[in-house]
This record gives structure tokens, sequence and C-alpha cells, in this order.
């Protein structure tokens, strides 16, 4: 509620906006994603989203130089959720049925289910964790990593607005 009373112009979104940009710099950094969808709360103020990407942008200081993080891709890299605050739900939801697929070996990356080493489902960016082979919870427990790290960020960010 005490963030819902807060002005646009707050101090605070820009103290927001710097950690979810530096979580999303650190994501680009880590697992290469082909897009980060942010959701909640906080990230129902639209205006945050420009703030987020260039923080991102800052954050990677021009080590990654490709199309979907710079001026202008970065504003379909970085996007809201089409599910709005169910988001969070959706996702466990969606980890729950590929676990079951897996489960019955009906993985929807091909016949082993994991991603090729060089490239993970059509991203532009390499793999920079190595090889997933023989990792066949890499996908879940990346996703189950990535949503722990934003909710932890929100926890955070909410205590620190208080």
């Amino acid at each position: 509620a005490a963030l819902a009373a807060l002005p646009d112009d707050h101090p605070a979104w820009d103290a927001a906006a710097h950690y979810m940009g530096a979580m999303c710099a650190n994501l680009v950094l880590l697992v290469a994603p082909e897009r980060i969808v942010l959701s909640g709360g906080v990230m129902q103020r639209a205006m945050l989203f420009p703030k987020v990407r260039k923080a991102m942008q800052a954050n990677l200081n021009g080590y990654i130089q490709l199309p979907a993080v710079l001026d202008p891709g970065v504003d379909n890299f970085i996007v809201p959720s089409a599910h709005g605050n169910k988001a969070g739900m959706v996702g466990a939801m969606t980890l729950a049925v590929e676990a079951l697929k897996r489960k019955r070996g009906e993985a929807s990356g091909g016949a082993s289910g994991a991603a090729p080493s060089s490239q993970r489902r059509g991203s532009k960016l390499p793999w920079l964790l190595g090889s997933p082979e023989g990792a066949a919870s890499w996908p879940p427990a990346a996703s189950v990593a990535l949503a722990a790290a934003a909710g932890t960020l929100g926890l955070v960010l909410g205590r620190m607005l208080r």
C-alpha cells in the first residue's frame, strides 16, 4: 500500500530501477535469455520499464553488443508479463508441466530435452555456463533460481521503501 502511494517521480523508483537493472544485467551475463519478463506489484508502474532498461544498459557498460540489449531493441527485451500479477503462478505451473513432461519422456526440447551446447532455444547469445547435456533439470532449476532472485529483490525493495 505504501508503494502505491508514492508518486512516479519519487527517488525510491530510481533505486528500484537501479537494482532491477543490475539484476537484468546479471541475468544477461549468466543465462543469456532471449527476453526478460518482469511482473509483480512494483512493476505495475509502467514508468519503471524504461528506467530498468537504462539501468541494465549502464550495468552492462557496452560489454554485450547485441541488438536485443541495445537501443531500440531493449524495448522488446525487458517487457511486462502478459499475465500481470498472475505471472508467478503461471510460471510455477509451466515449470510443473515441463517437469511432468520430462518425467514422462515428452520433453519439449527434442529427444533429450536439452538444448545444444552452443545455443539454447534459439537464443542469440551462446551458453555462458557450459553445456547442459546430462543436466536434465537445468532449465527448471535455473528458472526457479531466477524467480527466487526476483522474488528476493521484490522483498528487499519492499522493505527498503517502508
